[in-house]
């Protein structure tokens, strides 16, 4: 059996789940939704990844049907899953957002891998959501970091003392590290890392909480399936 023929298996079971599990919630639009997922797994597939780690990373077709919306049918059940409780997306990302300002202090530090630890071990996110999470979340307080730094060099001073005469003049400058197109530039891409920190903070919180409530409203089964191997 060729490689094409053995990834067509696993990938044709996981699209039938997600379609079985849309239709079962009566979710109308549940082709366009399948034929996304798979121009995704395509389209990863074709740039080298395993099957078997995309089809983890898309997530468990339950849980898809659930974001899609509509009550589960009878008998329906979303896998269980680890820290999937309502409190571990808010309490997570907050701690890795507010950990992220003072980096290079104790308590910072251990709040921000405290919340890492919350995000890694949750079932509520896919790995990428994950990275975005340890990469993203934290630079708003990185960027207010530098901008109070820049802020402090800015405003530092160095003096020279000339004796004309009698007289000694003192003359300070500032290091004038605020001015200019470098500290404009620097301003804006801050912003912009800021931004996209708090909207990654969002966007987590709300995907965290909306996937913890389906967890909730529905029987979990005993363990999850894993796509590549049934």
């Amino acid at each position: 059996m060729s490689a094409d023929e053995k990834s067509v298996g696993p990938v044709e079971r996981y699209l039938g789940e997600v379609d079985g599990a849309l239709a079962a919630r009566g979710v109308e639009d549940r082709a366009e939704i399948v034929a996304e997922l798979r121009e995704h797994i395509d389209a990863a597939v074709g740039a080298g990844d395993p099957v078997d780690e995309v089809l983890r990373g898309m997530g468990d077709p339950q849980l898809i049907a659930a974001e899609a919306g509509g009550p589960a049918a009878p008998g329906v059940a979303v896998p269980a899953g680890r820290l999937v409780q309502a409190w571990v997306p808010v309490v997570a990302v907050g701690l890795v957002l507010v950990g992220g300002i003072g980096l290079g202090f104790v308590v910072p530090v251990l709040l921000l891998l405290g919340g890492l630890v919350l995000v890694w071990g949750s079932s509520l996110w896919s790995t990428g959501e994950k990275v975005v999470a340890t990469l993203l979340v934290p630079a708003p307080g990185l960027a207010l970091m530098v901008v109070a730094g820049y802020a402090v060099v800015s405003l530092e001073q160095s003096c020279t003392s000339t004796q004309v005469g009698r007289d000694v003049q003192e003359v300070c400058t500032s290091s004038g590290g605020g001015s200019g197109v470098g500290g404009i530039v620097l301003t804006v891409a801050l912003v912009v890392v800021a931004l996209a920190g708090i909207t990654a903070s969002v966007v987590l919180v709300r995907r965290g909480l909306r996937r913890a409530r389906a967890y909730a409203g529905n029987r979990a089964a005993p363990n999850m399936v894993d796509w590549s191997t049934t």
